[in-house]
């Protein structure tokens, strides 16, 4: 069924305001993508009920918006009137909240067997053969428990963070501060004569940002002990070079880490 308009109503105490607009215009009239008003409203008319072509009065509209200017009193009612969305807009808007919802989940919960986030793909098919119904009028953190309820039994699913402590020299703790701090929390931290080492937690979803962003930012010169697994990096490792060395993840050396 095609929309030819688009109506948005504005209330004030017990009065009601209307405006027949072109659909699709007003979203982006309010994203500043559209400013003429030509290019928005089918009639510059201020309806009290377009159904019944009832006009607003006067009287009405002064009481309302202390002013009888046409264009002050439609752009207020553009602005901060109740949109309904076409049919269109609800798709784009809840295809949008749906990435949302993939990117939530792949960045803050785990698969408790293997401690990893579940690839973008397998949580989307997850939503798809649960047949979960995506509301994009809510927030993700409102809905996301519900959500997740009805994953069970398709993916495994755990909130977790990451915590662990990170020793950076002194020589790159300038570049690496601002890095660590985009992407994790720092609890404490301890300056030696080496460096700085820093007790920190980060979403599992910031996991592989992190690592790349110090890789660059140290120039791979840094020792990361997460949960008992030492991750050692350091750049006599990236001169040996190897294929694959100084790109990401591949230059790191893991260990069980010695406990005493």
């Amino acid at each position: 069924m095609s929309e030819k308009s688009q109506i948005i109503r504005y209330k004030k105490g017990k009065k009601q305001f209307e405006v027949l607009t072109k659909p699709g215009s007003v979203s982006k009239y309010r994203e500043g993508k559209i400013r003429n008003l030509d290019d928005v409203l089918i009639t510059n008319v201020i309806f009290k009920n377009h159904n019944s072509m009832d006009k607003a009065n006067t009287k009405d509209i002064q009481q309302a918006f202390g002013t009888t200017d046409n264009n002050v009193v439609i752009e207020k009612i553009l602005k901060e009137g109740q949109l309904h969305l076409t049919t269109e807009e609800v798709r784009q808007k809840t295809e949008q909240k749906r990435k949302e919802v993939i990117n939530y989940i792949h960045k803050y919960y785990t698969d408790p067997k293997t401690k990893k986030t579940h690839p973008v793909l397998r949580i989307e098919n997850a939503l798809s053969q649960a047949k979960v119904r995506i509301d994009y009028r809510m927030v993700v953190e409102e809905e996301i428990g519900a959500i997740i309820k009805k994953l069970i039994g398709i993916i495994s699913l755990k909130k977790s963070e990451v915590t662990g402590t990170l020793m950076i020299p002194h020589s790159h703790l300038g570049k690496a501060s601002g890095v660590i701090r985009k992407y994790a929390d720092i609890q404490r931290e301890k300056y030696t004569s080496q460096g700085c080492k820093m007790e920190i937690s980060l979403v599992p979803g910031n996991y592989e940002n992190l690592i790349k962003a110090l890789q660059s930012s140290t120039q791979g010169n840094y020792t990361f002990d997460v949960d008992g697994e030492q991750i050692s990096v350091t750049s006599e490792e990236n001169k040996k070079g190897g294929k694959g060395r100084g790109r990401g993840r591949g230059n790191r050396k893991q260990k069980r880490k010695k406990r005493k």
